[in-house]
């Protein structure tokens, strides 16, 4: 890893980094939320790896989760690091 690596994210949405979507909702509502990376993720969402899998993923690495009012989580530090 560079000392660049995650430069970009940590400056992005003012050093907070937004993992998910709301995991209780359905794939398709949640594919919907990512209008610019729907057909990237469509077939990772739907064969190989669900959000909730993506959230456990996240909490099996110590990375507690938190969804906002508009869907979508963070992790419960607030910090991209």
């Amino acid at each position: 890893s560079s000392k660049g690596t995650m430069t970009k994210v940590k400056i992005s949405g003012g050093g907070r980094c937004n993992v998910l979507h709301d995991t209780s909702k359905p794939v398709r509502e949640i594919l919907n939320n990512y209008p610019r990376g729907k057909k990237e993720i469509t077939g990772l969402l739907t064969k190989r790896f669900t959000p909730q899998m993506a959230q456990r993923w996240f909490e099996d690495r110590g990375v507690q989760l938190k969804t906002e009012k508009d869907g979508r989580m963070f992790p419960t530090t607030d910090d991209s690091q």
